[in-house]
């Protein structure tokens, strides 16, 4: 994983199956360090060519460590992510799924425990603004929260289309 993060550095794109690999690694890592307290899954949609499509370098990455850390970690309840990769209209759209505790109760631990506020995500969101500019083709981040019928909070999903 270190390798592949010191390779990939140079880059400014890489494959999307070198970003799944370097996914994968870093997911099954997490697994050990935290003794398997979440499931972890990636797919990718059968009509993808993972080898010659590209993405941003470590775009993904922020995103499911923030599914571990602040979503599945905190829960009382067995974790899960998932990563999905699938075409939708001209784009290529990449999921991070979780079952976590969601962004209002972490938002609110945040506050009562005085932690620092997280940069990751407003950098990410960031990014895929200037990633916009320069490129003109309608890159975005969409963020929704998943409730039950008791309006409960049962994880986050974060939407992330990069056009082709």
């Amino acid at each position: 994983l270190i390798r592949m993060v010191l390779q990939n550095s140079r880059e400014s794109e890489i494959s999307l199956s070198d970003e799944i690999r370097m996914l994968s690694l870093y997911g099954e890592l997490e697994q050990a360090r935290f003794k398997l307290n979440f499931s972890f899954e990636i797919k990718v949609n059968g009509d993808l060519d993972a080898k010659n499509i590209t993405i941003p370098v470590m775009l993904l990455q922020p995103l499911v460590e923030n599914a571990i850390i602040h979503g599945v970690l905190p829960c009382n309840r067995p974790g899960s992510i998932l990563i999905s990769f699938q075409k939708h209209q001209n784009s290529l759209q990449c999921l991070v799924a979780d079952n976590g505790v969601g962004r209002k109760a972490t938002r609110s631990k945040k506050s009562k425990n005085n932690i620092h506020k997280s940069v990751g995500l407003s950098l990410l969101r960031d990014r895929i603004d200037l990633l916009d500019k320069i490129r003109k083709k309608g890159h975005q981040m969409i963020i929704k929260d998943n409730v039950n019928k008791l309006g409960e909070a049962e994880g986050t999903v974060v939407e992330i289309l990069i056009p082709f």
